[in-house]
């Protein structure tokens, strides 16, 4: 986890975000099937901004973190914001990501729980296979990120008070199917050694 957006720059991407022009029922739904609450980035200005950060900005960072990928141009995200509190999502199961990359980033923190861990990766055939030990512990601040392979297993902590709202990157390579069967994905599942 490192810093990637100061304090202001968290303030003005959620204001942007929670008050995007209005588009159909896009703002109302849940972002995707595991949270309720939350948005959908779908402001042309927004999504924008999300292409230049994940194909620009990211791209050496990806380069070297993740260095066995067959490409480093996403040609499509899933982009939302998510939320937890009392009134919202409480926590999150066990899971993978519908994407190749996935960007977390934090908002606003004000929690106790609601900490992100994450359990391993794994390919498609060993996604419900024990968890790795030990398993990695993230608890957000404001301006936090996270990047990682959208097959790293991850889940959420309850939440015990406050409010923690992030911005969630999924990016999709062009031409690469993101159900973590290709072979570029299995090579990383310990499982498959």
């Amino acid at each position: 986890m490192a810093p990637l957006l100061s304090e202001e720059q968290c303030r003005s991407l959620l204001y942007a975000i929670k008050n995007q022009p209005e588009a159909g029922d896009n703002t109302a739904e849940s972002p995707n099937n595991m949270h309720e609450y939350g948005a959908i980035v779908h402001s042309p200005v927004l999504t924008s901004w999300v292409d230049e950060l994940v194909n620009t900005k990211l791209k050496n960072t990806l380069q070297e973190k993740f260095p066995g990928m067959p490409g480093y141009y996403f040609s499509s995200h899933h982009s939302f914001i998510t939320r937890y509190s009392a009134d919202a999502n409480q926590d999150l199961s066990l899971h993978v990501d519908a994407s190749h990359i996935t960007l977390n980033t934090c908002l606003e923190s004000r929690t106790q729980g609601a900490d992100l861990i994450f359990t391993g990766t794994r390919c498609r055939s060993h996604v419900d296979t024990a968890p790795d030990e030990p398993m990695t512990r993230f608890r957000f601040q404001s301006g936090d990120a996270v990047l990682h392979a959208g097959n790293q297993r991850h889940f959420v902590t309850p939440l015990e008070s406050g409010i923690r709202t992030n911005l969630v990157i999924w990016m999709r390579l062009q031409g690469e199917d993101y159900q973590h069967s290709n072979p570029w994905v299995t090579k990383r599942c310990p499982k498959c050694q």
